[in-house]
């Protein structure tokens, strides 16, 4: 008899039927023949969509996904209220707590003695096999022993190390073509089907986590998307449009066939985010006439100095040319996101991102739309070549969040910036190894965010400045020793480092 899973999200259930994780964690356990049961949560309640209640003991295992590191806090308080034990090492029963997503597959170690076991990739090919041991007679340190044998499966009481997984061929791969979408649940995006269009990314931007874990860079052909839409449950009058998932969506060889047989038969479509050197006039065209509004772009930054040194060639001459034309076929919104607190940053860096935006600003009001600004501080995030970068500082990051935003003036519409607060503990986390778990768990019986991580830390005598450093080119980091992922070498990823530090080293002194 197959026993009952748990696949959580820790935040509300319209948060989780935006995600693709959620949707694909959801189908293929019940394909696998088990009892699923979905739980949320739901203005600060445990929500069980699928039953009455939610009482641990039901279930064989927890599968719990965690997008982003900040959501650490989250797993402590659900494990609190739910009275599981923090520490996979004190547990005697079950459930077996899972975690999965791409904040523990960059890096597990901070919550790696939390959890029974960590997926480290993709689930689709181990997913089964998983399911196969939970199923099973096995006692519990039996089950997590068969679980670390995986690859793919990291189990820290047992001291082993893994190998990044990853589905090779897509069109062959699972995926959800049932996408259930509760009457009276608004998904964040809306009403929308979630087509992964393709995974990984085949650029080489330094900064970005996400294109270095989901390497190789694979894609769905046009056959197999036409057909997933035409065959799909229920068929797609449910839906109000679809989602395009991509990391970077016109380097997918089919895009254009793609967008026009979307247009074609009538669908209406969104392109979250486009890399600006692969659009041009009909690109635009073919996104307009999509339905979609706003077109979203990230340059990072106006510097053409600093583009080049982070390997993201993106320019503002280019920017603006994509925005010249967008407006001219009838574009209006745009959203751009930027990034500032890189080594070797200068004021004429900022000043030229600055510049760039004003003048897209003046382009965009002219014709009477509207520019939205997204800026972010960089965070240096494991598996990528600024792993070893530090953090930029709390006043050097705040300067720059209130230059920009005095300088932009009444030229954007908006402007928001994430609180460097929260970029440092983001990247305390990020970086850290299993010595936090203790402090992970104590920050989950605490109310508050910020402050309780500051009193639990400082109680702990955490020393934050060791995760927030520059660190020396021939350390290895941590999780390097954990998880083996051939894609993204430490050998190689220290190479890019070098040269990244090379060419900013070469800047005057007075940077």
């Amino acid at each position: 008899m197959n026993r009952t899973v748990g696949l959580v999200y820790l935040s509300e259930l319209r948060a989780a039927l935006s995600s693709l994780a959620f949707h694909m964690l959801s189908e293929m356990t019940k394909a696998y023949g088990a009892n699923l049961h979905r739980v949320t949560i739901e203005k600060g309640e445990i929500k069980n969509w699928d039953s009455r209640s939610f009482y641990p003991s039901k279930y064989a295992v927890l599968f719990i996904s965690i997008p982003y590191e900040l959501m650490y806090k989250d797993l402590s308080s659900f494990l609190h209220r739910t009275g599981i034990p923090y520490f996979s090492k004190a547990r005697d029963k079950e459930p077996i707590v899972i975690l999965g997503g791409p904040a523990v597959t960059g890096n597990p170690l901070p919550v790696a003695p939390i959890a029974d076991a960590v997926i480290i990739g993709e689930a689709e090919d181990i997913m089964d096999q998983i399911l196969d041991i939970v199923n099973s007679d096995y006692k519990r340190p039996e089950k997590l022993g068969k679980m670390s044998e995986i690859k793919g499966v990291l189990v820290w009481e047992e001291g082993y190390k893994t190998e990044r997984v990853f589905a090779k061929d897509l069109d062959e791969s699972f995926y959800p073509t049932r996408q259930t979408l509760p009457e009276n649940i608004e998904p964040i995006w809306g009403r929308a089907f979630l087509v992964e269009v393709s995974r990984g990314c085949s650029r080489g931007c330094l900064f970005c986590m996400e294109g270095r874990i989901f390497k190789p860079f694979r894609y769905r052909s046009l056959e197999s998307i036409t057909k997933m839409l035409s065959s799909a449950p229920g068929g797609m009058d449910s839906y109000e449009k679809l989602i395009l998932y991509s990391l970077s969506f016109f380097d997918h060889p089919q895009a254009d066939s793609l967008l026009e047989y979307l247009i074609s038969s009538k669908f209406k479509a969104s392109v979250p985010s486009v890399r600006v050197d692969t659009l041009n006039d009909n690109r635009l065209e073919l996104i307009r006439k999509l339905g979609q509004k706003t077109l979203t772009l990230a340059p990072e930054t106006g510097s053409t100095r600093l583009s080049k040194a982070l390997r993201k060639e993106i320019y503002a001459s280019q920017v603006e040319q994509v925005v010249e034309s967008a407006l001219t076929i009838g574009l209006q919104q745009f959203k751009l996101y930027l990034m500032t607190g890189f080594y070797g940053e200068t004021k004429e860096d900022i000043e030229d991102t600055v510049g760039m935006i004003n003048k897209l600003g003046a382009m965009i009001k002219a014709k009477g739309g509207k520019l939205k600004i997204s800026l972010n501080p960089f965070i240096p995030k494991p598996f990528t070549p600024l792993q070893w970068h530090g953090f930029a500082g709390m006043n050097k990051l705040r300067r720059n969040i209130q230059l920009m935003r005095a300088m932009f003036g009444k030229k954007v519409s908006s402007f928001s910036a994430l609180d460097p607060r929260y970029a440092r503990l983001q990247t305390i986390l990020s970086r850290g190894g299993p010595e936090l778990s203790k402090i992970i768990a104590l920050w989950g019986q605490t109310e508050g965010f910020l402050s309780s991580w500051r009193s639990v830390s400082l109680r702990q005598e955490l020393r934050e400045s060791q995760y927030l450093s520059f660190w020396d080119p021939e350390y290895t980091p941590l999780w390097h020793k954990y998880i083996i992922d051939h894609f993204n070498k430490p050998s190689v990823l220290r190479e890019l480092y070098l040269a990244f530090l090379d060419v900013q080293n070469r800047l005057p002194e007075n940077s």
